[in-house]
Parts: C-alpha cells; structure tokens; sequence
C-alpha cells in the first residue's frame, strides 16, 4: 500500500506453499524502484492568483490573510529580488553564511520575524539594498 492505494509490484501463478526467491526478489525490485520514482522532483504548477481565489471562500482566510500583509508583502519582495539575482535559496544561505532551511523561513510569511540586521544581510546577499519607510496611516473614512 503507498498512501491509499494498493499497489501491484508482481504478479505470478504460485504452484507451491512457499513463494520462490526469484518472484520474491523481482517483486522487491521493483517496489525500489517505485519508491525511487515517487522520490524524484515533479514540478508542480502554482498560479498563485487561482489558488488565493479559491483560499479567500474560506471562512477566516481573508482576516488571517490581511493581519499578515505586510509579512508577505516583505516575503515576496525577497523572493522576487532572488529571483532577479538568479540564486537559489542554497546560493543565498552560501553568501550569508547560514543554511538553506534558515533562507526558507524567512521567505515565508507568518511564521518568523527577522531582524533588520538579518534583512540586510539577505538584501547584501541578493545584490540589493534594504530600504525601510515610515509613512503617515491613511485617515480612515467615517
């Protein structure tokens, strides 16, 4: 079984009580090969718009979604500035001395604030400069 579907790995007419070692072996080859298979990298389509879409009908969504705002505002300049660099997470982790694990927090929103001194060293690291604004709150219609 792998996941919720049964798997066929061999099929053979047995004659005898005891299964024979060449079926046995044949069968566990390609189980190996299964499990190698469903390993590799499959690239999977993400249309962030569509999928945003079909989120935002969920109950809570938009409220969870609009208190983190501005985090993924942050997040998705980073990625887009690594993009634009043409690093990957490894690359970015390499140049600022830490792991490609750290480098993915912090291009997630939510979940880990990073310090200014860390979004530098991202922004040095991506060929860029960090920039931080204050600007006066919108006055709110009544």
């Amino acid at each position: 079984m792998v996941g919720k579907r049964v798997t066929v790995l061999h099929a053979f007419i047995k004659k005898t009580q005891q299964t024979p070692d060449l079926e046995l072996k044949l069968a566990r080859k390609r189980l190996k090969e299964l499990i190698l298979a469903d390993l590799r990298y499959k690239s999977v389509p993400h249309v962030h718009k569509s999928f945003l879409a079909k989120a935002r009908a969920r109950k809570g969504f938009r409220e969870a979604y609009d208190a983190l705002e501005l985090e993924y505002q942050v997040a998705g300049q980073m990625f887009r500035a690594r993009s634009r660099a043409g690093l990957t997470q490894d690359a970015v982790a390499e140049r600022m001395g830490t792991t490609k694990s750290a480098i993915s927090r912090l291009e997630s929103a939510g979940k880990h604030a990073p310090s200014l001194a860390t979004l530098k060293r991202y922004a040095s690291a991506v060929g860029c400069e960090l920039q931080v604004k204050l600007v006066r709150q919108r006055q709110k219609a009544t």
